[in-house]
């Protein structure tokens, strides 16, 4: 599988584009998958973002909507090519969007 890990020259190299995505967004976060050299650059979704996604019946297309609806980088071409290759990668990552989100949270419980 290609590289596609952003290094901290190309962050540097993108401030500017981060700075007015963050204008535009609010909240942008960086997902980096562990096992497979890819990190993308998404907004935190919004309440549309997950009501769109949400609407479709299949699982894996309701995580495919609402990482494509959040992707700012890489570009939605060369992301499509990633996903060719891993198409299950947007399981991990809109599970990270949707806990950026706040629907989902780790939780404890204690037996009273």
């Amino acid at each position: 599988m290609e590289n596609h890990r952003i290094s901290p020259d190309q962050l540097l190299e993108m401030a500017d584009q981060i700075a007015r995505w963050k204008e535009d967004h609010k909240n942008v976060i960086l997902v980096s998958l562990a096992d497979d050299p890819i990190d993308i650059i998404c907004k935190v979704p919004n309440q549309d973002d997950v009501k769109v996604a949400n609407r479709l019946a299949d699982n894996m297309d309701k995580n495919r909507q609402l990482v494509l609806s959040c992707l700012l980088y890489p570009k939605l071409d060369v992301f499509n090519g990633i996903l060719e290759e891993k198409a299950g990668i947007v399981v991990p990552i809109s599970d990270r969007l949707i806990k950026e989100y706040g629907a989902a949270q780790d939780t404890t419980a204690k037996k009273l």
